[in-house]
């Protein structure tokens, strides 16, 4: 019973406790000039508790240093066309972030130039039995484009180019996401 006593009379006065602050607490009688880190830099000069998050949030993107959201910032992936840029062929398979894109496609040359530039989704990057999603005909004098909206999710995309004809023609496709 005399130890219950004990406990609470030590609990009471607080004997053998001190008070254990944390690493930026501001004493009242401190003064600090503006601009002055705080104990340890961890509050700011308005006494705000500064914080780093330990996990990433949802659409976060650490690479281009934004936070992807819809009608965010725009980013441009040049396709590398290789032979398929001057003749029929295909490309090497490539990622594009998931969510809408807009494909757009272009040929260029001397004289009439005509170039088909066909877009397939693939599950795989194999670049081959992939499913159209966007089909881009390309046919002016000296230059012309198109372009298509895709929202399909697929892991890769691809470019296989037909119909290319024309002095010097060649073509281009670029993926805005």
């Amino acid at each position: 019973m005399w130890i219950r006593y004990l406990c609470a009379i030590v609990l009471i006065l607080g004997v053998g406790v001190s008070q254990a602050y944390a690493d930026g607490y501001v004493e009242t009688s401190g003064s600090y000039a503006e601009g002055t880190p705080i104990r340890g830099n961890r509050y700011d000069t308005a006494g705000n508790l500064n914080t780093t998050l330990k996990t990433l949030l949802s659409g976060e993107d650490q690479t281009n240093n934004l936070m992807r959201t819809s009608g965010g910032a725009v980013r441009q992936t040049t396709v590398t066309m290789g032979a398929a840029a001057t003749a029929n062929g295909t490309t090497a398979a490539f990622a594009v972030p998931v969510g809408v894109k807009t494909f757009y496609g272009q040929v260029s040359g001397t004289g009439a130039v005509l170039q088909t530039q066909t877009i397939f989704g693939d599950v795989d990057n194999d670049a081959a039995n992939g499913k159209a999603v966007c089909v881009l005909v390309n046919s002016g004098t000296t230059r012309d484009q198109s372009s298509c909206r895709v929202d399909t999710p697929f892991l890769y995309y691809y470019v296989v180019t037909t119909a290319t004809s024309g002095t010097s023609a060649t073509g281009a496709v670029y993926v805005a996401y």
